[in-house]
Formats: C-alpha cells, sequence, structure tokens
C-alpha cells in the first residue's frame, strides 16, 4: 500500500501512508506531487521522493463538506494546461488554484502548520487551533455550494440520484471539465476557470440518450484536440443491466444533444472496464479487471501488447511526445507499452 515515486531507475520510495490514491504531478512544477490516501484525504510535497514533506490539503472537503459521502478512493487531479490548480470531488466538485495550499501561507508556513507529521495546525497562528479558520487548503465548491450543488442531488433530476462523484477529468482548452457520479450520471461544464466557483455551471447530459449505464464510470479520457469529445469507461456486468449494456464509450457533447456510442463490439466481452487513454493515433487502449485490451474504434478487441499480467489494469496514462503509454496495476508494479 501507500504512494511509491521514482525518478529514475528500479528504485522507488513510499512517500505517502496508508492506502494510496490518485497521485498527480503538475504542469509547471517538477517538484510538487499531489497524493491521497482513504476516503478522500490530499496532501501534496514540495520535494520529490521526501517521505517527511506531507502537507494536508483537505481540511475544507472534511471541515465543511464531511457528511458528503466520498468513494474509499475518491478521485483527484491536476489540471493540463492551469499550473497548481487541483480538482476532486465528494458528490460536489471542488477547485484548488493554489496548489491545494491556503494562499495565506508560503510553502514553509504550510509545513510548519499542516504537515501530516508535525504540523500544529494553527493556521492564523492565533494561538489555538479553530477548524473552521485555520484552513490548510483553498478548496472551493463548483456551483451552488449548497446541497442543491451536489452533483448526486434531485436538482439535477430524479434518475441516478445519490451516490459520489466517481471521475473528473480537466480538458486541455483550460476551461472545459468533465465528471461522473458512481450512479452513472456525466455532467460537463465549459467554464470551469470561472474566477467565482460558485458560477461555475455543470451540464447533466447522461440524461439525453437512452443507452448510458446506471453503473459506475471508472475513467474519462478528454480529446487533447476537441474538448467536446470524449471516451468514458464504465465497470459493472451487461448482465446486471441488459437494456444498457456497454463498457466502453465514445461520448460527444452538444447541449440538449449528447451521444453516446458503444465501442464494445463483440470482443471486449462483458468484464469491467477501469481505465481508458487514447493515443496519437486512435488507438484505445482499456484497463480491465484482467489486463489491457486495444482497438481502433470499429468494436475489434486485442490484447494491448505482451507480457502485462492479467490483473486489474487501475490506471492508465498516455505520453504523447513519447507515444509511451503507462499501466499502473494493482499489486504488479507499474509497465510500458511503446505503440509504435
Amino acid at each position: 500500500n501507500g504512494s511509491w515515486e521514482r525518478s529514475s531507475g528500479d528504485t522507488w520510495v513510499n512517500t505517502n501512508i496508508a492506502d494510496g490514491g490518485h497521485n498527480n504531478f503538475d504542469i509547471a512544477d517538477p517538484n510538487f506531487r499531489q497524493s491521497a490516501f482513504q476516503q478522500g484525504q490530499l496532501m501534496v510535497a514540495y520535494e520529490p521522493r521526501n517521505q517527511v514533506d506531507q502537507n494536508w490539503i483537505a481540511d475544507t472537503l472534511f471541515v465543511f463538506y464531511g457528511n458528503e459521502g466520498v468513494p474509499f478512493i475518491g478521485p483527484a487531479t491536476t489540471d493540463p494546461t492551469h499550473a497548481g490548480w487541483i480538482w476532486t470531488g465528494r458528490e460536489h466538485l471542488f477547485r484548488s488554484t493554489n496548489y491545494g495550499r491556503n494562499p495565506v501561507m508560503t510553502k514553509e508556513k504550510h509545513r510548519e502548520h499542516c504537515n501530516i507529521w508535525y504540523g500544529d495546525g494553527d493556521v492564523n497562528e492565533s494561538g489555538t487551533y479553530e477548524p473552521a479558520l485555520d484552513l490548510c487548503d483553498d478548496f472551493k465548491p463548483l456551483g451552488n455550494p449548497a446541497a442543491a450543488g451536489r452533483l448526486t442531488n434531485a436538482s439535477f433530476g430524479a434518475s441516478k440520484a445519490l451516490g459520489t462523484v466517481a471521475a473528473v477529468e480537466p480538458a486541455r482548452d483550460g476551461k472545459t471539465l468533465w465528471a461522473a457520479t458512481s450512479m452513472g450520471r456525466i455532467f460537463v461544464s465549459k467554464n470551469s476557470d470561472a474566477v467565482d466557483a460558485a458560477t461555475v455551471v455543470l451540464d447533466r447530459i447522461d440524461d439525453e440518450a437512452t443507452n448510458t449505464p446506471n453503473r459506475y464510470p471508472t475513467a474519462i479520457y478528454v480529446d487533447p484536440a476537441d474538448s467536446n469529445h470524449a471516451w468514458i469507461t464504465y465497470s459493472g456486468f451487461n448482465a446486471k443491466t441488459p437494456t444498457t449494456p456497454g463498457h466502453v464509450f465514445e461520448v460527444r457533447y452538444v447541449p440538449g444533444a449528447s451521444t453516446f456510442t458503444v465501442l464494445d463490439g463483440s470482443t471486449f466481452g462483458d468484464i469491467p472496464a477501469t481505465s481508458i487513454a487514447v493515443a496519437n493515433d486512435g488507438t484505445i487502449v482499456v484497463g480491465t479487471d484482467y489486463g489491457a485490451v486495444s482497438s481502433n474504434g470499429d468494436g475489434n478487441w486485442v490484447e494491448a501488447g505482451k507480457g502485462l499480467p492479467h490483473v486489474v489494469v487501475a490506471d492508465l496514462v498516455y505520453v504523447p511526445s513519447r507515444d509511451l503509454m503507462y499501466a499502473g496495476t494493482h499489486g504488479q508494479g507499474v509497465w510500458t507499452l511503446r505503440l509504435k
């Protein structure tokens, strides 16, 4: 368990305690790392491979939104365009614009007050720790900060209510954000970069198509060239939702008329899909409970390369400049696939 990091060679350092969650680097600062553990707990570090440099950034999520549901491994990701931006979710979506850190603090002060090992918690330096005032982070909820702004709320419709935010993925245009809930709701925002987070508008789109499953969406990959185009994977089994089958969908966002096209074909099989990434040439690689498969989008799926263990592929990361796919497995390490 934990969050493991390496810079070169084969030596990994466990830089975080507990069950490792979503870990991310920053688009601009190569020394920055965001890490996580269970129930949506988030930290950041300012030095690579430093096991002590773990600084808390989740006060807002627990002090003011602790009554909201959150997955055992809550979603979290950094932004591909905006340096210092972090996205996460419970039932609301949340955005940080300052590396997760309350802007009243420098990095040094953040360590002093919010380090998980030795921080004193006294952010405002009043001499007393007061949870509602001594906030280590700068997270703000997107949209309505009250219960009606929860993506799981009846304010967004009666179907597929409740649950938690399951996935969040920012696009490369700097303003579009995709998100999903555990019951199968899909949302798109076209102004996620609004200065006032409360003015961000979230458009629910899964109810615009009749073939969207009420199963757990596991991953979203947004087309780098078209922020209105994405691919979404779903967990679960078609046998449980026979009228809405499918594990891999190509989605095109059109306000009021979005489309979801099933890409499973006849060879994907009725197995949970866990992760997805799309290469420069359009090759779609999907992680499953039993390894990884690839397709050109025509519904024909084959094993993605050779040698990958037949275990859960929890994450796929594509590096376009190197045409290289990284696959993170459960218990069997990280693997690479060179697509050309």
